[in-house]
């Protein structure tokens, strides 16, 4: 789903493409908790912004679901986010958008350098 997208850009944030693994589990709906487990499910991936990252993934999660999610961007980090879209790729592959709830001030600042640093 590697958008062409020219027109105006109605995101926040900026968001610069961006290709690294991450692993999640899913904390909320309960169902989903339930059906997943509290297993840590890898994934990799697209975008990131100060806001959010989009993700590809084996696993068909929920809208809304809450997500903890580690990665190794510019250092470790763990913050929790929200599933705003689930587009299906193919039947086993699904692209997640999602928007970061919870993130330390210094780990979004540490992004935002990054993409801002990224689009000179």
């Amino acid at each position: 789903m590697d958008s062409q997208y020219e027109g105006f850009e109605r995101r926040r944030y900026k968001r610069i493409p961006a290709r690294f693994n991450v692993s999640y589990s899913v904390l909320q709906p309960q169902e989903a908790f339930l059906f997943f487990g509290d297993k840590k499910i890898n994934a990799v991936t697209q975008d990131i912004s100060e806001g959010g990252m989009a993700i590809v993934t084996d696993c068909d999660i929920p809208e809304l679901s809450t997500l903890s999610i580690n990665f190794d961007f510019t250092r470790p980090m763990q913050v929790q986010g929200e599933v705003r879209y689930n587009v299906t790729l193919s039947p086993s592959t699904h692209r997640l958008g999602v928007c970061f709830i919870d993130i330390k001030k210094s780990d979004r600042s540490a992004i935002a350098n990054f993409v801002t640093q990224d689009s000179h």
